[in-house]
C-alpha cells in the first residue's frame, strides 16, 4: 500500500510539473501579432498573440522597469490621455500590471517603453470613436442600435483589413484592431473571434 501510495503521489506530481512547464513554454513561445483592444474611448490594451494561443499571458521574462516609467513624463502624460486606469487614479500600477500581463510577451521584439509607445501611437491613428463619427455611410454614434455589418465597415474603412468587435448580450464591448508582430501594418483578425449577433447595441 505505501509503495502504490508513493508512486501514486510521484506520478501526480510528474503531470502537474508537466502542465506547469507546457503552460510556460506556450507563454515563451514567439507571438506571431499583436492585437490592439480599445474600450472607447481608451485602449485596453496591446496583446501579442499567436494562431495556436489567441491571447499570451503571463510570459517569462523582466518585469517593467517602474523608474525608467516614472522618469519619463512625457510618455506618461500621453498614456493618461490614450491608456488610463478607469478604475482609479493609480495609473502607473496600472500599466505595470497590463506589462506583467501582456507586454513581457513581446519583450524579446520592444524595448519595455516602447510596447507602451507602439500602443499610445495606434490609439492615436486608430481611435473607435474617431473612426465610428467619420463613417461616410453615416455616423455611429453611442446609445443607438447597429447591423454587425456596418460596425465592422466603419473600421475597416479606415484600416482597410477585417477587426474583430466583441460583444455581452448584443452590446457592444470591445474592439479589436489586429498588427504584424512589429505593430507597423494592420493585418486581418480571424473573423471567427468576431461576435455572432447580427444586431449590435453601441453603450453610451
Amino acid at each position: 500500500m505505501a509503495i502504490y501510495l508513493s508512486v501514486h503521489l510521484h506520478n501526480i506530481a510528474f503531470v502537474l510539473t508537466l502542465a506547469f512547464f507546457v503552460s510556460m513554454t506556450s507563454c515563451a513561445n514567439p507571438y506571431q501579432y499583436l492585437m490592439f483592444v480599445q474600450q472607447w474611448p481608451k485602449s485596453h490594451g496591446l496583446w501579442p498573440s499567436n494562431f495556436s494561443v489567441y491571447e499570451l499571458k503571463n510570459c517569462t521574462g523582466a518585469y517593467l522597469d517602474l523608474e525608467k516609467m516614472k522618469n519619463n513624463k512625457s510618455l506618461q502624460s500621453e498614456l493618461v490621455k490614450s491608456w488610463p486606469n478607469v478604475k482609479d487614479n493609480d495609473h502607473m500600477k496600472f500599466w505595470d500590471s497590463q506589462y506583467k500581463k501582456h507586454g513581457i510577451c513581446s519583450d524579446n521584439t520592444f524595448p519595455q517603453l516602447e510596447y507602451f509607445v507602439v500602443s499610445n501611437q495606434m490609439w492615436k491613428n486608430y481611435n473607435i470613436s474617431k473612426m465610428f463619427e467619420s463613417y461616410p455611410k453615416s455616423p455611429i454614434v453611442p446609445g443607438a442600435k447597429y447591423n454587425k455589418s456596418d460596425l465592422l465597415a466603419a473600421i475597416k474603412h479606415v484600416t482597410k483589413f477585417d477587426p474583430n468587435i466583441r460583444c455581452k448580450n448584443s452590446i457592444l464591448s470591445e474592439v479589436v484592431i489586429c498588427f504584424n508582430s512589429r505593430g507597423r501594418d494592420v493585418i486581418d483578425c480571424d473573423p471567427a473571434k468576431t461576435c455572432n449577433a447580427p444586431e449590435i447595441e453601441f453603450p453610451g
